[in-house]
């Protein structure tokens, strides 16, 4: 199999989801890499076929020739290479010629003509893309793209992207043609490169590959198989599902994506039409084959399934363990631990219990509380979220005890409260709002003990373990399911080998990449572990250079959640970009504030490197573009700082000398960076709360500096929170359900706020 078996347990209820597995197949229908053109050959006497898929490219340029490429818009696990590079020629004689592509035969939908360049300064300055119904003897334009703008360097923004859709004649013709014609060189040797030339499915239509769509069990969709692909159908075992009820069980729902594909079912080794498949009552040990062939038997997959009998568990079992919180500060939230909670045959609710400092929820995200009720009495592996919520500067050691009639069992549970993890007077003096604010910033943090790189290998030891000693992964590990992969501290180090898999070893990322400010190992900022972190190293490749953004379609997507594509901010910078899983949104974000107030001095100079003008608007402050300044603020929002930062915060402080602000004080990036007419003496009008309804935490957004007096009251009129707040923010994660009226106080005026949760 391509992939580990996969242990899948439903239950006959399906009180909860099951993960899909990956799909390894893509929608490219054609690609040329151009990595290996023909030496001698450039002007190509026969067509050139296509890297991956069936299509053919041709071209009546005089004068091509070959350059480096790139790995922008190219397919995971290639080579940067060379490239298709057709040249102005004797007196411009290539202007208005052509590279033409017969694309693969499809009998419905639409595809998607994509390709990375570059030009010279005299090189073409314009491409065309045409179609021909007719074997190219009529074309008609489908768009014209100004490419004058373009520099002689690969990047993200010179990205060309082409929806093909419901052309003339475009379905099962092998008469239909796309081309790309250039024009506008004003030299012999002015030029414009193309590398990575692809075309993609839309969504619904895969040509040259088929996958299964899902299973249903009850109606319900709970498991799909485009993750497993069988080697070898007479050994390799495929998947186990896992069933304890396996009348609920029908496994009918297949669906092909290609009209062109066939499905062939055999059910312990006996080939069933699909209308006899439904009638089958399937027991203990049974084996389901599907194989599904598209038009050419080059292209076939096999899946595997064998049903098992789950065993139900009696009583009340607990798996995954608890560790040790660590130090958390007082009326501060720690990160999320889980553990597993199974029972069977139980004749009453259980009721869990967690001692004092710790709050429970069977939702990540939010509804914590000291003690829940359940009332489903059959369950296996519910995930049970615990946090560490200290009010007192003391050691917590205690247990979450799970009850119900004479049945009872605990896990233990510990963590430390403690006053705070700055130290006292380190911001003594630092007041204001924006350029000011930030300058001072700079002034506090700007002189730093230098460490190697070596030295950072090392750090990751103290700042960035996770509860169960294993690394924290910046771009990997998942908070509230199992982590794809996890990483052993020195073991899974990065050994200097290339790597085509995720999961394979760490590395050192650089969240503001070195090529942005033309850097070397001998720069301060090399090794400034304020903006570096541990990655998966094929990660931490496929992020490259490309700006951190938000991605709608993603064209490479990791094993958790992590996507490289276009950037969805298109109106002002439609680029290539990465972006986190939300998790670490807010974390990345604070890192590269603290690199703008850092550098603030050099920032500056940056302007040409790398992404950099698409990223930075030239000065010291604010530095960053509009588009880019807000998405970062949001990331730092709705991702607040975390006991992980915080710590790291302090372990890098204890080796470098300086800490990053932002952390310490969250609240300061919005008077650094918020709009400088802001003034504390229209706060009632400015004054936001958000999100309604409620979430984990309630957000004041506004810039004062000192205090508010929050009171909240429940719909009876009982205050149920009173305190100053300083940070503008208030966890509400344990706030039952209802409405709430939050009145907020500030210099003799206040203001109410109506609350929902």
């Amino acid at each position: 199999m391509k992939q580990p078996n996969l242990i899948l347990k439903i239950v006959a209820v399906l009180a909860f989801n099951l993960p899909v597995p990956t799909c390894l197949h893509s929608q490219t229908i054609a690609y040329w890499n151009f990595n290996n053109l023909p030496s001698q050959d450039l002007n190509w006497s026969s067509p050139l076929s296509a890297d991956l898929g069936t299509a053919l490219l041709t071209h009546n340029f005089d004068n091509v020739v070959s350059f480096g490429g790139t790995m922008i818009n190219g397919l995971e696990g290639e080579q940067a290479g060379g490239s298709f590079c057709p040249q102005g020629g004797s007196g411009s004689i290539n202007n208005g010629r052509w590279l033409a592509i017969s694309p693969p035969l499809i009998p419905s939908g639409s595809y998607t003509l994509s390709y990375a360049g570059r030009r010279t300064g005299t090189g073409f300055t314009s491409q065309r893309i045409d179609y021909s119904s007719n074997g190219g003897q009529d074309w008609t334009t489908l768009k014209t793209i100004d490419i004058s703008a373009w520099e002689n360097a690969w990047k993200s923004g010179q990205l060309v992207e082409v929806v093909v859709s419901d052309l003339p004649g475009m379905h099962n013709n092998p008469d239909f043609l796309l081309r790309i014609v250039v024009d506008g060189a004003s030299s012999t040797s002015g030029n414009c490169r193309f590398d990575n030339l692809r075309l993609e499915a839309a969504e619904g239509f895969i040509s040259t590959e088929s996958r299964l769509k899902s299973w249903l069990v009850g109606g319900v969709e709970v498991l799909g198989l485009s993750g497993i692909e069988v080697a070898d159908a007479q050994t390799d075992p495929g998947a186990v599902l896992e069933l304890e009820d396996f009348s609920t069980f029908a496994g009918t729902a297949l669906t092909a994506l290609s009209s062109e594909s066939q499905i062939d079912f055999q059910l312990n080794g006996i080939y069933l039409e699909p209308s006899e498949l439904e009638l089958v009552s399937f027991v203990d040990g049974d084996v389901l084959q599907v194989t599904v062939s598209a038009e050419s038997p080059q292209y076939k997959t096999v899946y595997k399934l064998v049903l098992r009998q789950a065993s139900f568990v009696e009583g009340i079992q607990i798996s995954r363990e608890l560790y040790p919180f660590r130090e958390v500060e007082a009326g501060k939230v720690s990160d999320v631990q889980f553990y597993y909670l199974s029972v069977g045959g139980l004749t009453e609710d259980i009721v869990l219990q967690a001692s004092e400092g710790f709050l429970i929820s069977l939702d990540c995200d939010a509804n914590y509380q000291a003690s829940l009720q359940i009332s489903d009495r059959e369950f296996n592996n519910m995930p049970v979220y615990v946090r560490f919520v200290p009010n007192e500067l003391k050691d917590y050691k205690g247990s979450i005890i799970h009850r119900t009639g004479e049945l009872e069992t605990e896990i233990n549970i510990s963590g430390k409260g403690i006053s705070s993890f700055v130290p006292d007077n380190y911001y003594l003096g630092i007041d204001g709002k924006g350029k000011e604010l930030m300058l001072q910033l700079h002034q506090l943090i700007n002189e730093h003990t230098v460490l190697s790189y070596g030295d950072i290998w090392t750090l990751f030891g103290d700042a960035d373990l996770k509860f169960n000693g294993k690394i924290w992964d910046v771009y990997g590990t998942l908070e509230c399911e199992e982590s794809p992969y996890e990483y052993t501290l020195y073991t899974d180090q990065d050994k200097g080998v290339d790597v085509t898999e995720e999961g394979r070893f760490y590395n050192r990322e650089h969240s503001w990449p070195v090529s942005w400010w033309g850097g070397s190992d001998a720069d301060t900022m090399y090794t400034d572990v304020h903006h570096i972190f541990p990655s998966d190293k094929l990660v931490n490749s496929m992020r490259s250079n490309f700006s951190f953004g938000e991605v709608e379609l993603p064209q490479w997507l990791s094993l958790n959640g992590s996507r490289l594509g276009t950037n969805v901010y298109g109106s002002v910078f439609d680029g290539m970009v990465f972006e986190p899983q939300d998790s670490y949104k807010g974390d990345l974000a604070r890192a590269w504030f603290y690199v703008l107030t850092r550098y603030m001095h050099l920032s500056p100079s940056w302007s040409t490197q790398g992404m950099i003008p698409d990223i930075l608007d030239g000065s010291s402050w604010p530095a960053l573009k509009p588009w880019i300044l807000e998405m970062l603020i949001q990331w730092h929002h709705e991702d607040p700082v975390s006991q992980k930062e915080a710590l790291r915060n302090r372990e890098i402080y204890s080796l470098q000398g300086n800490r990053n602000p932002y952390i310490d004080n969250p609240e300061w990036l919005d008077r650094v960076f918020d709009s400088a007419s802001a003034t504390e003496g229209v706060w009632l009008t400015s004054l936001r709360a958000h999100p309604i309804p409620l979430q984990e935490w309630l957000y004041l957004d506004i810039n004062l500096s000192s205090p508010l007096m929050v009171d909240v009251f429940d719909s009876l009129g009982r205050k149920v929170y009173s305190q100053e707040v300083s940070g503008k923010r208030i966890y509400t994660g344990a706030w039952p359900s209802g409405i709430y009226i939050m009145l907020v106080r500030f210099q003799g005026e206040q203001q109410t706020i109506k609350l929902v949760k």
